[in-house]
Parts: C-alpha cells; structure tokens; sequence
C-alpha cells in the first residue's frame, strides 16, 4: 500500500488512509492527487464536491432509477472533468496492478464510487450553489 500511495503522491497519513471504506480508497487517492497535480484553473472546490457527492449517494440509486435520470443540459466543463477523472482511473488502477493489488479490484471498479450521468446532475447542482 505505501508503494501504491507514494505512486500517487499521497501525502495523506497511512492511518488514515486505512479509515477509508474499501470502495472509496481509490477514489479518495485519485482526488487527492487531481487537487495537488492538477491546475487551479481546471478544478474548482465546489466542483470537487460535486464528485464527492455522486460517490456518496451513488449506492442509493439502483441502476433503473440512474438509467432514468434527466440531466438538464450538457455542460462541457463537467464532460471534460469527468474525462479526466476516468483517465486518472485507469492510471490508478495500472499502480494497483503494478503494486501488487494492495486494494482488492473489485473495490477499485469505477462503478462503485462514479457515475457520469450522476456526476453530471450532481455538478449541475454544485455550479447552481
């Protein structure tokens, strides 16, 4: 695991890293390093919030209710960090691998902590204050 988050470039402590919920310990570690490697200008606060809050509520939508949901319009800033986020995804799951699955793969599926569409709304919302 220390491999793993030095690969990341967490700087956050292991202990707490360990308080984590499995599902969310890829992408606390992928937040965390967007913040410190990423341009002010391409990700604001409340935009991080908003992927905080699709993750945290993902669980509670099963999968027709997400089929479902109306997003009001497109918004190119949200499509473009969620590229981001997915890239960063698949860079995180390549250091798990390459690290000797410190995190078990199934808690490292995207899946479980994102949802475009979901993001989407939520980044809608978040925009609106």
């Amino acid at each position: 695991m220390r491999t793993y988050l030095a690969c990341m470039e967490c700087t956050v402590p292991m202990e707490t890293v360990q308080e984590i919920q499995p599902q969310f310990k890829l992408f606390c570690n992928l937040l965390h390093y967007l913040i410190k490697n990423v341009d002010d200008d391409v990700i604001c606060e409340w935009e991080l919030n908003a992927f905080i809050a699709q993750a945290v509520t993902l669980s509670s939508f099963d999968i027709p209710a997400l089929v479902n949901l109306k997003v009001e319009k497109v918004v190119r800033n949200a499509v473009h960090l969620a590229t981001i986020f997915m890239k960063g995804v698949t860079t995180a799951l390549a250091a798990v691998c390459a690290c000797y699955k410190p995190m078990k793969m199934d808690d490292c599926t995207p899946w479980k902590y994102f949802d475009g569409k979901l993001f989407h709304s939520k980044y809608i919302l978040a925009e609106k204050k």
